[in-house]
């Protein structure tokens, strides 16, 4: 393993939105100090490339190119939203 993480993980800058309306939504309530650029600074986000789309597109933060690589060549995926559910959903 190349890294290990020290605490916790901020899954809201681990995988960003970078659909313009979706990255608007996660800019918005992360704010300037915690929001990752798209473009234009030295810290952007990675984006990843998928096979199939569900119509939505992620990048990863900028310290883990090791997970954009393994994305990329389909040895990795991310699942979002997992755990125990706090309601029944209808």
């Amino acid at each position: 393993m190349v890294g290990s993480l020290s605490g916790g993980n901020d899954s809201n800058n681990l995988i960003v939105p970078t659909i313009s309306s979706e990255y608007d939504d996660y800019a918005a309530i992360r704010t300037d100090l915690l929001a990752l650029p798209l473009s234009g600074a030295p810290n952007v986000v990675l984006p990843l490339s998928a096979d199939r789309s569900d119509g939505h597109e992620y990048g990863v933060h900028p310290a883990c190119p090791e997970l954009a690589t393994l994305f990329g060549e389909s040895k990795l995926a991310f699942l979002f939203n997992t755990g125990t559910l706090l309601h029944p959903m209808t």
